[in-house]
């Protein structure tokens, strides 16, 4: 923490606009690791308002998607329906963005958080319908850490759906991709893999 807050000293004299702002989305990163999630929340409205500020879309999108997330997490408790709404709205923003911009990496990240979303406030068919936006983007591309999530989310869905089937078929999915990412033989590939997506979702 302390090497990220003396390069954002650096940042904000230099000027560079779009440094700081990844810096701020790092810290805020930081904190959601650490469990201090209002903190994190807040250093992503930062870095939010600095790409918005220079129209750095891919970052903003990316710092909508983390920011909603951890907004989510905090609904989930609370219950609070106005707060699900602002996530939502945020994910739509950065769905669009990423969508323009044909970066799928990040496209899927925001399309099963937008399920996740409308699970919460228990929209089931717009639910199945982000996560399975989510699921065929990410068998197409081969992001296996995606498929994992997307089948995870799509297996609770289709059980409230009472699909059992298919609930059954996205448990299987799930413990097959869980095997994939474990599996020797792909590690290298997998070590490379994770090593994007965290650098996407977490840093």
């Amino acid at each position: 923490m302390k090497y990220y807050r003396e390069a954002l000293i650096l940042e904000k004299k230099s000027g560079t606009k779009k440094g700081e702002g990844r810096l701020y989305s790092n810290i805020g990163s930081i904190y959601k690791e650490q469990g201090k999630i209002e903190a994190a929340i807040q250093y992503y409205d930062y870095s939010i308002k600095i790409y918005q500020s220079i129209e750095y879309q891919r970052g903003l999108g990316l710092s909508l998607t983390k920011q909603a997330e951890l907004e989510l997490s905090l609904c989930k408790t609370s219950k609070n329906q106005m707060g699900i709404k602002d996530a939502i709205k945020k994910l739509h923003k950065a769905k669009k963005i990423f969508e323009e911009k044909e970066d799928n990496e990040r496209l899927v990240f925001a399309l099963f958080t937008l399920s996740e979303a409308y699970l919460l406030a228990g929209d089931i068919e717009k639910a199945n319908l982000y996560g399975q936006q989510s699921l065929i983007i990410s068998k197409k591309k081969g992001f296996l850490f995606s498929i994992k999530d997307a089948s995870e989310v799509l297996q609770k869905i289709s059980i409230l759906k009472k699909d059992y089937k298919r609930a059954y078929f996205m448990q299987e999915l799930f413990y097959e991709m869980n095997d994939s990412i474990s599996n020797q033989s792909t590690k290298e590939a997998v070590i490379q893999k994770q090593y994007q997506y965290l650098s996407l979702i977490h840093i």
